[in-house]
């Protein structure tokens, strides 16, 4: 844009703003209610939760203002797989931070309920005084988690610079995923309690004498550029399996017994790794905006019904571990 355009809009802005316009100008949307869903299904748990509430039309343009939560207190949900049919029934679970709304959250409990890997579900919410919405949850097909070296799993300090492999073979209701690996132990003291600790992917020095882990983080898959089946993949490093190892025996000495590792692969739909995304990727330091992208696969409303597979692996560690 050329110095006089600059000039020629600068005269227009000064024109306007004393010619006195009684006209008032709001930047604010008209209000659409909406109703909201957000659940995730889950292979592993014996009960499925699902929210609903509905949108808000906040006092001004803050939605903080908004203090007093509106229910939807007549909706039903129920979830279908075109075969059976479970009807939720309602439960409330007390807010962990009431700063904002201090009523207890309504949640819809599908209980006793786990979706099988693979297949496809219609969540459904029917409310006579708002209307109907539903949504379809793909579930991630089962997968094997394969541990490149067991061996260097329960003999460490054989390979002290060695990295550990953990793969799985997976097809296109895979979304995103995400591998993680527990270590577990017992102590003696506690009867037998067993406990578990993260293990990292690796340490790094920070640049200030720190060193910083590092830990697995939910990964896309890009099936435009794959088949319909792929393999996926993460790289642990053994060094940082061991530093974890020795932090537990220095803290709890001869109390401790390790038990086991366990490698975990977390799949997401496509939907879910959408909305994960775009929540947690949209974050422009240089930008003066304040809204943020939105993502919705809930036909006729608004929010997620997603779907989480999980699958796992153990490689028994041997008594005495970790001496070799």
């Amino acid at each position: 844009m050329t110095d006089g355009k600059h000039l020629l809009i600068f005269c227009v802005m000064m024109l306007l703003s004393v010619s006195g316009c009684d006209d008032s100008v709001s930047i604010k949307g008209p209000y659409d209610e909406r109703i909201v869903v957000y659940g995730i299904l889950q292979t592993d748990a014996s009960s499925q939760l699902i929210r609903v509430a509905s949108t808000y039309d906040p006092p001004g343009l803050d939605p903080m203002e908004h203090r007093s939560e509106v229910p939807i207190t007549d909706a039903v949900v129920s979830i279908t797989d075109g075969t059976m049919t479970i009807v939720a029934r309602d439960t409330l679970i007390p807010r962990t931070d009431t700063t904002r709304y201090e009523s207890a959250l309504t949640m819809h409990v599908l209980s006793p309920f786990s979706p099988t890997p693979g297949a496809q579900y219609t969540v459904r919410v029917e409310s006579p005084s708002r209307g109907t919405v539903s949504a379809v949850a793909q579930m991630p097909s089962s997968a094997i988690v394969l541990v490149g070296s067991p061996t260097s799993v329960q003999s460490p300090l054989r390979f002290p610079q060695e990295v550990l492999s953990v793969r799985a073979w997976v097809d296109r209701t895979t979304g995103g995923y995400l591998f993680l690996w527990y270590l577990e132990y017992q102590l003696v003291s506690q009867s037998g309690r067993t406990y578990r600790t993260e293990i990292p992917l690796e340490y790094s020095s920070s640049g200030g004498g720190d060193t910083v882990a590092t830990y697995p983080e939910l990964k896309r898959i890009a099936w435009e550029l794959t088949g319909n089946q792929t393999t996926i993949a993460e790289i642990f490093s053994l060094n940082a399996y061991m530093r974890i190892v020795r932090d537990l025996q220095a803290k709890h000495k001869t109390d401790i017994r390790f038990r086991a590792s366990r490698f975990l692969l977390i799949r997401v739909d496509g939907n879910t790794y959408m909305y994960h995304s775009i929540a947690n990727g949209f974050r422009d330091l240089y930008s003066i905006r304040m809204d943020l992208p939105d993502f919705s696969n809930v036909s006729g409303g608004l929010g997620l019904v997603g779907a989480m597979t999980v699958d796992s692996s153990i490689v028994v560690l041997p008594s005495g571990f970790p001496a070799d």
